[in-house]
């Protein structure tokens, strides 16, 4: 199974210098830590509900994403959240180590502002933000709904960037600025290169008519999460499964088109025996 490849926005890079010439440099490195933990909580849950991100792009306040036009609802709905939910929680985390190690606060205060930043900036419903997503995947008219979603980006970067440039009069702010860019770039961009894929589009149960077919038969134990199962399915080989219990008895044997429906219904973090007597 291929993993995303995850690049970084030229943008992100120039905010980083500029923040290294104001003296921001370790700011810089607490909003880097941030989005990382923020974009990976996307795309551990993307892992659970069964898809895989082909591609993130890196920017300063979050990624550049697009997805959530082909993939269910709930499954959109729950990935989207997945990145605010767990950027607030470390800021609490953050706030609370405070109380317990006083000396804390001067080296982890930028660390707890960006993931409060990413936890509710993200959460404002316009393009490309997970705010939007949310909308998205409630929206019963998705198409219509993108096109207002996009548009809405567009005209709150612009009044981001009208913000920033207004600051320049009294105290710059720089934040205001690298959002505006990033809503900009968001709102009008993005590939399929960037779209959840659901992972079954990545395993080869269909087989090639080329090679020698090997038939193979595997064992293992019901205790085994689903994603286990498809690490083994290959595009010359024909895999039966010979499930096994912890008396490493033989309790089921599946092909891999019983696998397959059991994964397409499942997440993949389900173990075999939880949902067994659905299928059995």
């Amino acid at each position: 199974m291929k993993n995303f490849s995850l690049r970084v926005h030229p943008l992100f890079l120039l905010t980083g210098i500029v923040y290294l010439i104001a003296g921001r440099g370790f700011a810089f490195l607490a909003s880097l830590s941030a989005a990382l933990v923020h974009e990976v909580a996307h795309a551990r849950m993307a892992d659970i509900r069964g898809y895989k991100m082909r591609r993130i792009v890196l920017m300063p306040y979050g990624a550049v994403l697009k997805g959530g036009e082909d993939i269910s609802r709930s499954d959109s709905l729950l990935i989207a959240l997945a990145g605010p939910i767990v950027s607030l929680l470390f800021a609490i985390v953050t706030v609370a180590l405070w109380w317990l190690i006083p000396e804390a606060y001067h080296y982890t205060l930028d660390f707890m502002q960006a993931n409060l930043m990413l936890a509710l900036f993200n959460m404002i419903p316009v393009f490309p933000l997970d705010g939007a997503r949310v909308a998205l995947s409630l929206s019963k008219k998705k198409m219509k709904t993108l096109r207002a979603l996009r548009i809405s980006g567009i005209v709150f970067s612009v009044i981001l960037l009208a913000l920033s440039i207004v600051s320049a009069f009294f105290e710059f702010n720089l934040s205001l600025g690298v959002m505006a860019v990033f809503l900009m770039c968001g709102a009008i961009s993005g590939t399929e290169k960037e779209m959840y894929v659901h992972i079954m589009s990545n395993v080869a149960f269909v087989k090639s008519t080329v090679d020698a077919i090997e038939f193979s038969h595997i064992g293992i134990s019901e205790d085994a999460e689903l994603f286990r199962f498809l690490e083994v399915v290959k595009p010359n080989r024909i895999v039966t499964f010979h499930i096994l219990d912890r008396d490493m008895k033989e309790i089921d044997v599946l092909g891999e088109s019983e696998i397959k429906d059991i994964v397409m219904n499942n997440e993949l973090s389900t173990r075999y025996k939880d949902v067994r007597r659905e299928y059995r």
